[in-house]
């Protein structure tokens, strides 16, 4: 091997008894003592760690989350109701602009409606969104003088 060259095992080595060293390096908050464990061994107590030097550890994580939720049937009235008054108030402000030609119009109403059909029972934020709309609208307490 060249001057240059370095062995694998080597620098695993070299970095094993660097992260050794630096997790030896754990001071007693109370009396300032080298300790290897929670245990002072001065203090006889457990007490915090101080640490003089970063700790050079990598931790890789491959953990995934996955959940899910299935919906009531409240729920997915709740996105029937919320599509067809969306649809009913995009459509009638499209009928409303007089510029656009009728082909145009219908483009626009396909599209708008694949757009909230999309929203409305496809994509969970949205579908979030509409079930706390509603729920809040709900439990709202109307307030009146007397």
């Amino acid at each position: 091997m060249a001057e240059d060259e370095v062995d694998g095992d080597e620098i695993n080595s070299k970095l094993k008894m660097q992260n050794q060293n630096s997790q030896q390096e754990i001071f007693c908050t109370e009396c300032g003592s080298i300790k290897k464990t929670k245990y002072c061994e001065i203090c006889k107590k457990e007490t915090p760690n101080l640490y003089k030097k970063e700790l050079k550890e990598t931790i890789k994580v491959n953990a995934f989350l996955e959940g899910g939720m299935k919906r009531g049937d409240l729920s997915w009235a709740y996105f029937s109701i919320a599509y067809g008054i969306l649809l009913s108030i995009s459509v009638g402000i499209i009928q409303i602009i007089d510029f656009l030609m009728w082909y145009h119009r219908i483009v626009l109403i396909l599209i708008i409606a694949f757009m909230w059909f999309y929203l409305c029972f496809f994509n969970a934020k949205f579908k979030k969104f509409l079930v706390r709309f509603f729920n809040k609208s709900k439990n709202l307490v109307e307030k009146f003088k007397t």
